[in-house]
């Protein structure tokens, strides 16, 4: 890519290339994104794990929009490899965090449905896998195929989306929509017992 006197913008540092972009020159943020996204990706991937490729490529993308949505407040002298790598330090916290938050929501469901599952163990994997099943057969097949993207398997609703092939704020409504059933249902059988 070039620039005026025929410069190509893949020689320039990256302070020059946050120049331009603050300038408009969005062919600059291609070249930042062609430089650096394999690094924010491979990072992504080595802090996630065992997590699905459609949630690292959602933490990458949005690593590097909020690059493009601070670069008039950008420091100067700042490196971008050190923005991208706190970006990307925090995303992921807030991923995994977002995550924690889902499985804790869904023990507390399970809870007020059979309070006897209150004991840790009963969260061991197979236990805790057995029990989300039968807890998410009382759902529609739609509000259990979203609550089982999400908060079982850990995807973005972005990619929960994506997979049921339906718009973000589709996957969204249904999974709100989801949990007010379950919790619904859960108030229905604490009630009876």
């Amino acid at each position: 890519m070039l620039i005026d006197n025929d410069v190509d913008l893949n020689e320039l540092t990256d302070e020059r290339l946050m120049d331009l972009l603050q300038d408009g020159n969005d062919a600059a943020f291609t070249v930042i994104y062609d430089r650096y996204h394999r690094r924010v990706k491979g990072n992504v991937i080595n802090r996630l794990h065992a997590q699905l490729s459609a949630d690292a490529d959602d933490i990458v993308q949005a690593v590097f929009l909020s690059l493009h949505r601070c670069t008039e407040r950008f420091i100067r002298d700042s490196h971008v490899s050190s923005f991208l790598l706190a970006t990307t330090h925090r995303l992921i916290i807030n991923h995994i965090n977002h995550v924690h938050r889902q499985m804790r929501d869904l023990r507390r469901a399970v809870q007020q449905v059979h309070p006897t599952m209150a004991d840790d163990r009963a969260y061991e994997k197979t236990e805790a896998a057995e029990y989300a099943r039968h807890f998410l057969a009382r759902l529609t097949p739609a509000e259990a195929e979203i609550v089982r993207l999400i908060d079982l398997e850990g995807h973005t609703a972005a990619s929960a989306a994506e997979i049921i092939d339906a718009p973000l704020t589709t996957a969204q409504w249904r999974h709100r929509k989801a949990w007010k059933h379950l919790h619904l249902l859960a108030a229905r059988e604490s009630a009876t017992v």
